[in-house]
């Protein structure tokens, strides 16, 4: 049974959709706040074999006209018709009232070629300005769905609240998908119902009250969600979750553990868009703090002789952008892992993120930052130091003060080798965000944009610093 069919099942819903999606042409773009118009559009571009381009609700206006043209969209679904973007870009509206509520737009779709069997184009953040396009098949979800519903049978998950934009492949696949397949029901309020402000902020608060009116019993976070919530979560009955799962970047041992201690049943995953999403995740069943699990069942993994984790059993199809891929059984997946003999990998950090310190020492970014975000307070770090004597460090901690920030700096020293310690620090005005161009949707930091944008502060530090970093030998 498709996931389409058992969504109408528990819906009830009307197929008419469909039907209006079979006679058009080209990709169908969704652009949509979270409800479950957006759901009912998804499931209706499956059942049509229509291929679905959801698009993020943060991308700039020339990411979006990007994305429609470099998919070959024909068919537009949409809860703001009257957008100015739309009419540039040549749609016209054929319906109001489709998808519950959701426009429909036409125009004659761009000739673009896409692998064969290509179900859904999801973007994720490249090094340039362009969104990267990844073509995934049905089957490819439907695998990470199927394993991702058996874990949410076996925690006793009947409720799942979606706290992600459900463009966010994350959400839409291990939230929204997983849930179907275990008969578990989906709630799809609004983004400003669980705590978005546009694209930028979110508050906690509101996100707690909203797990707690809906009797939520599994979640999906980000890291900095997790930590914005620790610090209020007592004055909140959140007592019916059963699952948290966190991932989209590195989680600090620390934050997982204070969340536990705090009752939350918080479990660490890992996945890339290029594998369907999640790969490995954490579970009651098989957990160790400081690792992101063990595969899934539908795939295998191992280390090659870099150290890089390659994930064999579910792949993409290829990039809009890129010749196909080569059919090559092992995904190389660029992260640097550690496999340990019971099975559990930990993500040590992104191969091409590697700092080599001017005394030759690798040192992984992600390893210092996880110790600065274990800190109360840091709510993001990106650190850097490519071929210099020492590390800086860029933090969003706007809770505290300078000489609070400063003792947290030096409690994560505490914790790491000399040649691996920050020695100056900068703040970030605002956090890193999708919107600002500083981060993933997922939360991962675009480092080079924030290189970029800090380069003059960052660079100062270096130039007004004469004394070398000790190097301890």
């Amino acid at each position: 049974m498709t996931i389409y069919r058992q969504w109408l099942e528990q819906r009830g819903a009307q197929a008419s959709l469909v039907n209006a999606l079979q006679e058009g042409s080209g990709a169908v773009a969704l652009c949509a706040e979270n409800s479950a118009a957006w759901l009912s559009a998804d499931f209706s571009c499956q059942e049509s074999g229509r291929v679905c381009v959801p698009l993020p609700h943060f991308f700039t206006a020339s990411q979006m006209q990007w994305a429609l043209e470099s998919a070959g969209v024909g068919t537009l679904l949409t809860d703001q018709p009257n957008a100015p973007l739309w009419q540039q870009c040549g749609f016209t509206v054929r319906a109001t009232e489709s998808a519950e509520g959701l426009c429909r737009l036409e125009r004659r779709a761009p000739a673009v070629r896409l692998p064969p069997t290509t179900a859904k184009i999801t973007f994720t953040s490249g090094s340039t300005g362009h969104p990267k396009g990844v073509c995934l098949s049905q089957a490819a979800q439907e695998a990470v769905a199927t394993s991702i519903a058996e874990l949410l049978s076996a925690a006793g998950v009947k409720r799942h609240l979606c706290a992600l934009p459900l463009p966010v492949l994350l959400e839409n696949v291990a939230g929204v998908y997983a849930a179907v397949l275990a008969g578990v029901t989906c709630v799809t309020p609004p983004l400003a119902a669980v705590g978005w402000g546009g694209s930028s902020t979110w508050d906690a608060s509101v996100f707690l009250r909203c797990v707690m009116e809906q009797r939520a019993e599994s979640v999906i976070l980000l890291p900095q969600m997790l930590k914005a919530v620790l610090p209020i979560l007592s004055a909140f009955d959140v007592s019916a979750l059963k699952l948290v799962a966190v991932g989209g970047a590195r989680v600090a041992p620390e934050l997982l553990r204070a969340a536990r201690q705090q009752g939350l049943p918080v479990y660490e995953g890992y996945g890339l868009s290029e594998c369907g999403s999640v790969v490995c995740v954490n579970h009651s069943g098989a957990d160790k703090v400081g690792t992101v699990g063990k595969p899934l069942p539908h795939v295998a993994v191992r280390l090659n002789a870099a150290s890089e984790l390659e994930v064999a059993g579910s792949h993409f199809l290829g990039y809009l952008d890129q010749e196909d891929k080569p059919h090559d059984s092992w995904l190389p997946t660029g992260d640097l892992a550690r496999i340990d003999d019971e099975g559990f990998v930990a993500i040590i950090g992104r191969r091409k993120n590697l700092i080599v310190s001017s005394f030759g020492r690798n040192i992984s970014p992600e390893w210092v930052e996880s110790e600065l975000l274990g800190q109360a307070g840091v709510l993001q770090a990106a650190v850097f130091g490519e071929a210099k004597p020492f590390l800086v460090a860029v933090l969003f901690a706007p809770s505290l003060a300078d000489t609070a920030l400063q003792q947290a700096v030096n409690a994560a020293n505490a914790a790491l080798p000399d040649y691996a310690q920050v020695r100056h620090w900068l703040r970030a005005a605002e956090a890193f965000t999708a919107s600002n161009g500083l981060a993933t949707a997922n939360g991962r930091n675009k480092r080079d944009d924030i290189a970029l944008h800090f380069k003059s502060d960052i660079d100062s530090f270096y130039a007004s610093t004469e004394d070398m970093a000790y190097e301890r030998r």
